[in-house]
């Protein structure tokens, strides 16, 4: 809306105002786009007795709501010995060589700079020993016996 001089001329002897002054104000609306993301361990939480074993290959991804892509990841202090991580897709993955429960702060960033950390744990332990299939030591049949003979041709 445009109001002329000649309006305020007109006013200001009526009002006892001597010199009017015109204030334009201009609002802009504050639009905000910051996403909120949050992180979390998923299976790497340290919770069960045992998430991974020494020498069978292990994976396991972070879990992350929100954010805006691209996201990438980052591990603080580090991962067991041998376990790869990917910054990008939030994998860990590889074949564990020592046992231990492995602490670290998983942390994520997306494209418009909001963060999320989560303190994340995996524990590794020894594989259990398998005995092979078949035989074995028996009593009184097959594989090594006892009171059966030694096995020579006579």
């Amino acid at each position: 809306m445009r109001i002329s001089k000649r309006f305020f001329g007109f006013l200001a002897p009526v009002f006892g105002v001597l010199g009017v002054q015109a204030l334009c104000i201009t609002a802009a609306p504050t639009i905000s786009t910051a996403q909120t993301i949050s992180l979390g361990c998923g299976t790497m939480n340290g919770s069960k007795a045992t998430e991974g074993f020494v020498g069978v290959p292990y994976s396991a991804s972070f879990a992350v709501s929100g954010g805006t892509s691209p996201l990438h990841f980052d591990i603080i202090p580090g991962l067991p010995p041998v376990l790869l991580f990917d910054a990008t897709a939030g994998v860990v993955s590889g074949t564990p060589s020592s046992p231990g429960t492995y602490s670290f702060t998983a942390m994520v960033t997306d494209a418009s700079g909001a963060t999320a950390s989560a303190s994340c744990a995996i524990q590794i332990a020894q594989a259990p020993h398998t005995s092979p299939s078949g035989g074995g030591n028996t009593t009184g049949g097959g594989g090594n016996t006892t009171g059966g003979g030694n096995g020579k041709k006579k």
